[in-house]
C-alpha cells in the first residue's frame, strides 16, 4: 500500500530488510519487477513485512538478493549441478555477500534449492485468484 501524502509504503512480504526471505512458494521474476518499482519511490520510508524499516536502498539491496541468488543459482544449472553439488557452488559465494543477514544461516540453504526448483518448473506456485 503506497501512502503518497505521508511517503509511506507498506511493502507486507514483498520487502525484507537485510534479512533472507522464504521462498517456498515465491515466483521471483515478477517479485523483482515489482522490487524495481518500489524502488523509484526515493524519500519514502518503506514498512517491511519482517525487519525494521527501511528506505529505497534497502528495497534495492533485497532487490539484488533475489537478482543474484537467480544469477547464481542459474550458472550453477548451467554446470550441470543440483541439489547438495549445486548448494555447495552457490552458499560461499551468497554468503560473502549476504551471510550477515537475519536468516542466513537457516534460509540459504532452502532459497538455492527452491530457486534451483523455480527455475526447472518443479516448484508449487499458487495461482493469483481473481478478485471478485
Amino acid at each position: 500500500m503506497l501512502i503518497p501524502d505521508a511517503r509511506v509504503v507498506f511493502a507486507g512480504d514483498l520487502f525484507w530488510r537485510n534479512m533472507l526471505p522464504n521462498l517456498v512458494d515465491a515466483s521471483t521474476n515478477p517479485w523483482i519487477a515489482t522490487l524495481e518499482t518500489l524502488a523509484t519511490n526515493a524519500g519514502y520510508v518503506f514498512v517491511p513485512g519482517h525487519g525494521d524499516v527501511g528506505t529505497v536502498q534497502d528495497v534495492t539491496a533485497f532487490r539484488e538478493y533475489l537478482v543474484t541468488l537467480r544469477a547464481l543459482v542459474s550458472d550453477a544449472r548451467a554446470q550441470g549441478k543440483t541439489g547438495a553439488p549445486l548448494t555447495q557452488t552457490v552458499l560461499p559465494a551468497l554468503s560473502g555477500k549476504y551471510g550477515q543477514w537475519e536468516g542466513f544461516t537457516y534460509l540459504a540453504e532452502p532459497n538455492i534449492l527452491q530457486m534451483d526448483e523455480e527455475m526447472s518448473g518443479r516448484k508449487r506456485i499458487p495461482a493469483a485468484q481473481p478478485m471478485k
